[in-house]
């Protein structure tokens, strides 16, 4: 197994890229949110989340050093399964450091906001 490979116990879990991977139209899970986390071998893991039930991502989460903890967050704001906004702790502290939002849903940063002294204010917004 490689260091980086997923942890899994079915091998046919396989993923065709036809339909959503949080699929979620069982009774069991009606109108609940619905996630699921990865934990890799080296301790990092990455969590998605369906809050709203409709088999898209509403938040997705990265461990990105092993330590248990969120260091990056990508939210859905406006519930139109895109992912535009990114939550960033660049100081491992548990709140995020710097928040990226694509507004306009182009692909490119729309705004960086950072808290530079670390006191959960933001002090810094720049726009594109």
């Amino acid at each position: 197994m490689s260091h980086y490979e997923p942890i899994t116990t079915d091998e046919s879990s396989e993923w065709d890229g036809g339909e959503s991977l949080l699929d979620n139209t069982g009774d069991d899970m009606n109108g609940e949110p619905y996630g699921v986390t990865a934990v890799f071998t080296d301790g990092t893991g990455v969590g998605v989340l369906d809050t709203d039930d409709d088999g898209y991502a509403d938040k997705v989460v990265y461990d990105d050093d092993g330590d248990g903890e969120i260091d990056r967050a990508f939210t859905d704001q406006n519930n139109n399964d895109v992912l535009e906004t990114e939550y960033i702790d660049t100081n491992g502290d548990g709140k995020a450091d710097v928040i990226a939002g694509d507004e306009n849903e182009d692909g490119f940063i729309d705004y960086l906001a950072k808290d530079t002294d670390f006191d959960g204010d933001i002090d810094v917004i720049v726009r594109n």
